[in-house]
């Protein structure tokens, strides 16, 4: 019984660790993919897109239905030659109608079909935009958690320095001014650690908007982790966006479907050919005037609908389908000019941020090495606590700024990525392996 109990609380134990555990970027990224609403949304777009196909497609089959009447017919009066009683009449027909010649069909099927593509194409950059997303307020978290922390240091400081210079007022050593500005700071770091603690609630929030689940806390960067010095060709990067990007590539799938809208709407001015079969029957209880009858019919016909005038509307479909053609292939002009610059801009933030991130590295060392002589200076008397302290600060002010600076040199990357269509889900791996807990 104590062997078992022993069991049922380990596996209790881990269930709890799994739960309360903090959450790697992979973790963030993968309840993103299940519970965002925005990409639920767009997948959504996707199946609404297939079906719009299946619609168009199922316009080329033919279309059958069967009518059946009952007529039960009750003589109120009557007058004339012989005599009529009550009688039922009964009807059945079977119409059947296949559509032969539709010159617009083929034109709504690429456009339906190249909507599908679209829809598919978007749905996958999406991922790709989640990906950007996830690793951007996954690093927020971090800078704000870290924030905090320094936060607690300087206020911890501040705090230490205000009870010296209260003993030192008390002693006579310092004006009720000094005393003031030393309370002044004490506080104003309180409400910059409130303020702090505030904004890591917001962002935690945010991360819940986007997956659907609270978080408790998340893996770090590892400060010594090595990373990856990048180079890219300006010239190579720009020439693959401006034929991959996601904007681009979607601008041109717009264009496309407007050519198929036009030419569907001028094959409206032309005839549709339709085969048309009919069968009937009725049955005629006796009692009408005719007595009981029996009859069977059946019909074939090809029907030839030559448009000869709509008042217009025809005509004006054309032309609203040539403004929409010309928007489209303006507004791919435009994204493509946009898309220059974007790529300029990523471009420059990436070369940016990977010089920034060498010198915060650079600093951070100095910071490590300040911070370990002045502790040895306290242990031999020669530094005061509030030395080691202030020391500490600003060792945890340089993690905090190389943290920051990494951050924004690995999501540049993953946008000059993004641009160049290859960004994936093992450049998210490969920075989850510089995390840790």
């Amino acid at each position: 019984m104590y062997k078992i109990f022993n069991f049922l609380f380990l596996v209790l134990s881990l269930s709890v660790f799994n739960t309360l555990k903090a959450a790697d970027l992979l973790d963030i990224y993968n309840r993103a993919l299940e519970n965002n609403n925005n990409l639920k949304i767009i997948e959504s777009d996707y199946f609404i897109s297939k079906e719009q196909y299946n619609q168009t497609l199922s316009t080329i089959f033919p279309d059958i239905n069967i009518v059946g009447q009952t007529k039960d017919n009750t003589i109120e009066r009557y007058e004339g030659a012989g005599s009529i009683k009550n009688y039922d009449h009964d009807t059945y027909s079977v119409n059947l109608t296949q559509p032969i010649l539709r010159l617009n069909f083929f034109d709504e099927l690429d456009k339906a079909s190249i909507n599908i593509n679209k829809s598919n194409f978007i749905y996958n950059d999406s991922k790709k935009d989640l990906m950007l997303e996830v690793t951007e307020i996954y690093f927020n978290l971090i800078n704000q958690i870290n924030l905090v922390k320094i936060s607690k240091t300087k206020k911890y400081m501040l705090e230490l320095k205000l009870s010296n210079a209260r003993l030192l007022y008390n002693d006579g050593m310092i004006t009720d001014i000094e005393l003031y500005e030393h309370e002044n700071n004490a506080n104003i770091a309180s409400i910059e650690l409130e303020k702090n603690e505030n904004k890591l609630i917001s962002i935690k929030q945010e991360v819940y908007i986007l997956t659907g689940k609270n978080i408790f806390d998340v893996n770090t960067f590892n400060p010594d982790a090595q990373l990856p010095s990048l180079e890219y060709d300006f010239e190579m990067i720009m020439s693959q966006a401006m034929t991959v990007d996601s904007n681009i590539v979607t601008a041109i799938k717009d264009v496309k479907i407007a050519e198929n809208d036009l030419s569907s709407n001028r094959s409206d001015h032309y005839p549709t050919v339709d085969l048309v079969a009919t069968y009937d029957y009725s049955d005629t209880s006796i009692g009408s005037y005719r007595g009981a009858a029996k009859q069977e019919t059946s019909s074939l016909s090809l029907v030839l609908n030559i448009p000869v005038f709509q008042g217009g509307y025809i005509s004006s479909k054309v032309r609203e389908s040539r403004y929409g053609l010309e928007k489209t292939k303006y507004n791919l002009d435009l994204i493509r000019k946009n898309t220059q610059k974007k790529v300029l801009d990523t471009f420059n933030a990436f070369i940016l941020n990977k010089n920034l991130f060498k010198i915060k590295k650079d600093n951070l060392k100095n910071a490590k090495k300040s911070y370990s002589t002045i502790k040895k200076g306290f242990k031999l008397g020669v530094n005061t606590d509030i030395e080691v302290t202030n020391s500490k600060y600003l060792l945890d002010l340089a993690e905090k700024e190389y943290i920051e600076s990494v951050g924004k040199y690995l999501i540049s990357d993953l946008k000059i990525k993004k641009h160049t269509s290859k960004l994936n889900i093992k450049d998210l791996e490969n920075i989850n392996k510089w995390l840790i807990w």
